[in-house]
């Protein structure tokens, strides 16, 4: 068996600025109901901070339709109109460029399509860099067994190991920029680098114990 040097990603945040899609989702909901929505400042300060989604509709007086929100939000998210909103974080290119020719890089996204994740890969030049996606929503059994994300993860990136014919040992690092990739990492037992440039604040991040907080990806490749 050939042992192989794992890094492994989350898509939202640490790749992928998804602010604008975030906020374009949630107002285009709210006006549909005749609701103002918050601005994009205010709207993102609140996700950065894990406000949940109750108390952001409560300050349109929107809570009421708080069912069909989630609802809706499921159903638009991940399709191509709002997909072209995202924008790549900073020298993301190069970064992974430079890793992927140390490291096999995997991604490892709680995205309910893996023809959106594939679909943004392409358009952004970014499919190369990763030898396997790992998408939870193509696989339903992970989510019917009610585990947290981090557990969803953890469970996805086992099964692909043992595809693999890999050990945990083979993991290098995960990059994400919740505490979902933080508590996935400490359980898998590699090092955790939480980037600041998703949707939780640093303060939140340091809370979790990762071993690396960064504000963007190109410190990563000195702290492997």
């Amino acid at each position: 068996m050939k042992h192989q040097k794992y890094l492994l990603f989350d898509f939202d945040g640490p790749i992928l600025d998804v602010k604008r899609k975030y906020h374009r989702v949630y107002s285009d909901i709210l006006r549909s109901f005749s609701f103002s929505p918050l601005d994009e400042t205010d709207y993102w300060t609140c996700k950065r901070n894990k406000v949940p989604d109750f108390d952001i509709l409560r300050r349109s007086q929107a809570e009421s339709i708080l069912e069909k929100y989630w609802s809706l939000r499921e159903g638009v998210i991940e399709t191509k109109g709002y997909l072209d909103l995202d924008e790549l974080q900073n020298e993301v290119q190069d970064v992974l460029g430079t890793l992927h020719e140390r490291y096999k890089l995997v991604l490892v996204t709680m995205r309910t399509s893996p023809e959106g994740v594939n679909y943004q890969l392409r358009e952004h030049g970014l499919t190369g860099f990763f030898s396997n996606v790992l998408c939870s929503g193509s696989n339903q059994k992970l989510h019917n067994a009610h585990r947290s994300k981090w557990e969803i993860k953890y469970a996805m990136v086992s099964k692909y190991l043992l595809r693999e014919n890999q050990t945990v040992n083979s993991i290098v690092a995960m990059v994400g920029d919740t505490e979902t990739d933080i508590r996935c990492a400490q359980a898998l037992g590699c090092k955790s680098f939480a980037c600041e440039s998703g949707i939780r604040t640093s303060e939140l991040l340091a809370k979790e114990s990762p071993d690396f907080v960064l504000k963007e990806l190109r410190p990563l490749l000195n702290s492997l």
